[in-house]
């Protein structure tokens, strides 16, 4: 289910799949950046549920285990 957004140049509707809401992109009528989405969403369950399926980096759970994600942030898992 993608997120509709206008581009901020021609006001072209632009249908944002919801793995690359936290991707820069491009209208796909004049060709103008389209920033990442930085205010908060009001979603349905459907969308919230897609959203956290795809998140824009690797990421896995292993229960009891410290990591270190990609930053060099320590996790407790």
């Amino acid at each position: 289910m993608p997120v509709i957004r206008a581009c901020r140049e021609c006001g072209q509707k632009n249908r944002i799949p919801a793995k690359y809401l936290a991707s820069a992109g491009r209208c796909g009528n004049c060709k103008s950046a389209l920033p990442p989405i930085a205010e908060p969403l009001a979603v349905d369950m459907e969308l919230f549920d897609e959203v956290i399926q795809t998140p824009p980096f690797p990421f896995s759970w292993t229960s009891g285990r410290i990591g270190v994600d990609h930053a060099g942030w320590r996790l407790r898992r």
